[in-house]
């Protein structure tokens, strides 16, 4: 299980998923990378998402926006190698 915390926006940002305690931030695109990278590098199976401000539109937007950008990275695995050159 991996806990992510942050926030999802529509602006750019920093949104490499590292160790410890920093937070994720960033666009849909900027948060489904990390979320596919540590699916498929560790394997995590289960993501617990904790934002930086407790929203109804944060939760929703992780689960229902960023996930399922996620989700179709995935089902294309020679992208993620491709982003790794």
């Amino acid at each position: 299980m991996a806990q992510v915390v942050g926030t999802v926006s529509d602006r750019p940002a920093d949104a490499e998923a590292r160790p410890g305690a920093a937070s994720v931030r960033g666009t849909l695109g900027q948060w489904a990378r990390p979320i596919a990278r540590l699916a498929t590098e560790q394997p995590f199976r289960t993501f617990v998402f904790w934002p930086e401000r407790s929203t109804t539109e944060q939760i929703h937007r992780f689960a229902h926006d960023a996930v399922p950008v996620a989700r179709a990275l995935l089902a294309k695995p020679w992208t993620m190698a491709q982003e790794a050159r």
